[in-house]
């Protein structure tokens, strides 16, 4: 079997429901560094995607590619399982299926590009910080089977640990087992639309979460379909909230959300929007991928690391 090296940040079957009679999506991109969004009808496999976006550089050969092979493509996998139980408005999703959902949706915070160059950036920024640190309080740290001296310590270390620290901090923050429950026990709920006036669009970034999760008032919600919302939801009664609004006007708040958000990629069903996305894509400040609360437990790790 041959390896995988096109890694899909938005995979191919969170795409599908927005393709045309011919199979594809309208994809509306803006390259770093441009105004301009660039149009074009592509098939959901061929697009969405970075080369070798999750590759971990100092494994083992035929090893490299785990994070996207026994991590990302299993997970993605039983959630398009439960994306087509969604379409069909069945929310009866058997323990396995609502664990893969509630673990895609945190992976759509953390998987896209920017933020999988931010956690193995900081990763790097952190081991060095560590070998700093432990270069100084070496002879304290010392244990009887290290090296004499820190120099020899260092030579025998893996000079790609960051990297692999990186990929197993992502890892971690996708597959997360103090978050996950508590998304995993909210109410979910599927909300209609199909009578807006526009169509739902979804981006690289297409979460909406206002709130911190242990707020009464917390939610998520992600477009599913060009005409279906999920929602995850501490209050029971948001869901019944939303449905009497008026179908448009959610529409219209997810959207500009959804690609006000996006760092280069915005996907549609039909051209109808495009001038819409030229001028909100990229417009919402970043959101912070890693606290300083995570930077400093993930110092504190790595410096246990190389205490082994």
């Amino acid at each position: 079997m041959s390896t995988p090296v096109k890694h899909h940040f938005i995979p191919a079957f969170a795409l599908k429901a927005w393709s045309n009679r011919d199979g594809n999506v309208f994809e509306m991109r803006r390259l770093a560094n441009q105004d301009k969004v660039h149009p074009k009808w592509v098939h959901p496999n061929a697009t969405g995607f970075q080369r070798d976006l999750y590759r971990t550089e100092g494994l083992p050969l035929g090893s490299e590619q785990h994070l996207e092979q026994e991590f990302l493509a299993p997970l993605d996998n039983l959630a398009g399982q439960a994306l087509q139980k969604f379409l069909n408005n069945d929310l009866g999703l058997d323990e396995t299926l609502r664990s893969a959902w509630t673990t895609y949706i945190l992976s759509l915070i953390f998987r896209r590009p920017e933020a999988v160059r931010t956690i193995r950036q900081h990763m790097s920024n952190i081991w060095e910080k560590g070998l700093l640190i432990f270069e100084e309080t070496y002879e304290e740290r010392r244990g009887p089977n290290d090296p004499g001296t820190f120099d020899e310590y260092k030579a025998k270390t893996n000079p790609h640990s960051d990297s692999i620290s990186g990929s197993n901090l992502l890892m971690k923050v996708i597959d997360n087992n103090t978050i996950g429950p508590v998304i995993f026990n909210m109410n979910w709920s599927i909300i209609p639309v199909e009578k807006s006036r526009v169509s739902l669009l979804i981006s690289d970034c297409p979460i909406d979460r206002p709130h911190g999760l242990s707020d009464p008032r917390a939610y998520i919600a992600t477009p599913i379909s060009p005409t279906r919302i999920f929602l995850a939801a501490n209050d029971p009664r948001l869901a019944s909230v939303i449905r009497n609004l008026s179908p448009t006007s959610v529409a219209k708040s997810l959207n500009k959300l959804v690609v006000a958000q996006a760092h280069e990629f915005v996907w549609s069903q039909d051209e109808q929007q495009l001038a819409f996305v030229e001028k909100h894509i990229g417009t919402a400040p970043p959101a912070p991928v890693i606290t300083p609360e995570q930077e400093a437990r993930a110092l504190s790790a790595a410096m246990g690391k190389m205490q082994k």
